[in-house]
């Protein structure tokens, strides 16, 4: 996802990268495991890093509901870390792989 022009920073986005069915033997099991990606982008690479850490906290092992949907679990897959040129801001991805219902 990019960010809008004019953003207030420190900023997040977050981008669904693939919904993938979760299977049993007799097919489909109603459940879904969905990777997502989190971007915190921040002008000071503290900024970056405590935002970064916030959304581990919001997400990482967590069972939540949001938009209908529960999130049983959250796990962290890993992520770089970088500065943009072009912006001139940090940027921390983290990818999730997240375990819900089909809300």
């Amino acid at each position: 996802m990019i960010l809008p022009e004019g953003v207030t920073y420190p900023a997040a986005t977050v981008t669904l990268i693939s919904p993938v069915p979760d299977y049993v033997q007799d097919g489909e099991s109603g459940f879904q495991e969905s990777r997502l990606q989190f971007e915190a982008w921040a002008e000071e690479l503290s900024e970056a890093k405590a935002l970064a850490a916030w959304i581990r906290a919001q997400v990482s092992g967590r069972k939540f509901t949001a938009s209908g949907v529960t999130v049983y679990c959250g796990y962290l897959e890993g992520g770089p870390m970088d500065f943009d040129e072009t912006l001139r801001k940090w940027r921390i991805v983290q990818d999730y792989l997240l375990e819900h219902n089909n809300g």
